[in-house]
């Protein structure tokens, strides 16, 4: 299985002002990810554009999470592949505790490895790694202004 780098650089000049080009939010997002650095990257670019960010490392503890959280969460963002418990299973726990959250995964494997990766990308509900902030924070707030995929 061929595993695709997390983050995509950006030239120098399409960074400008890093991310700040690109929409912000204020939203509470759950980031949840098994690989640290992308983890880490995706909480700092989205807390940058104003999101409340929270993070799990896995699908155990982001469950955990959402079943101790008194505040509403409005949107998953969900590696797919992870140990325990696949993104997808995730978020079909997520929204029994939070019905009308909002999905968003991403993967660094291809449809080879992901018998839902085609319709997950048709929907816009994937964003495939390697990608650049900018391209996370579009996706993000897409999948905030567009109704819940039931």
């Amino acid at each position: 299985m061929k595993r695709a780098a997390p983050l995509r650089r950006q030239s120098s000049s399409a960074r400008s002002d890093s991310t700040f080009d690109a929409p912000n939010g204020s939203e509470t997002v759950l980031v949840v990810d098994d690989e640290p650095v992308v983890l880490r990257l995706c909480c700092s670019i989205l807390s940058r554009q104003g999101y409340q960010v929270f993070s799990a490392p896995n699908g155990e503890d982001a469950l955990k999470l959402c079943e101790d959280r008194e505040k509403e969460l409005n949107l998953l963002l969900s590696d797919i592949i992870m140990p325990k418990l696949r993104g997808t299973d995730l978020a079909q726990r997520v929204l029994k505790i939070y019905p009308g959250i909002r999905v968003l995964y991403m993967s660094g494997f291809d449809g080879r490895e992901i018998p839902e990766y085609d319709s997950l990308r048709r929907s816009a509900r994937l964003i495939p790694k390697p990608f650049t902030p900018r391209d996370l924070l579009v996706a993000v707030r897409a999948a905030l202004d567009n109704p819940p995929i039931v």
